[in-house]
């Protein structure tokens, strides 16, 4: 078992900092700065089962993360924040602050996590 617990702080530091800096994110402030809100619109099919993939990789990071440091607001704050981006992306007519506080939830989440992890 000590080895299953060497590659889960593994996964879980490689997975955490890219809840921090969200590719997808990046990518839709690019598309939006330059203009190509329709551009992302036509990926909106592809990109959320994508979405739904990384959110779930973050949340096992941090639930891996919540066995070694015993502190379960950072998996608690990935859970709602994965929550709230993935209700904003699926549902129609749902206001963007879903969005932008699943963002904060799940950057929040990271900092914790790593601010945990550096005090140990």
């Amino acid at each position: 078992m000590k080895n299953f617990s060497g590659l889960g702080d593994f996964v879980s530091w490689i997975a955490t900092p890219l809840v921090a800096m969200c590719p997808l994110c990046t990518f839709t402030a690019v598309f939006i700065a330059f203009g190509q809100v329709s551009f992302l619109f036509a990926l909106a099919k592809i990109l959320i089962p994508i979405l739904i993939g990384l959110i779930s990789i973050s949340i096992l990071s941090f639930y891996l993360s919540y066995r070694s440091h015993k502190n379960i607001y950072p998996l608690i704050l990935s859970v709602l924040g994965g929550a709230g981006v993935i209700y904003a992306n699926l549902a129609s007519g749902v206001s963007i602050l879903f969005l932008v506080m699943g963002i904060l939830f799940l950057s929040s989440a990271a900092l914790i996590d790593l601010n945990l992890r550096f005090s140990r």
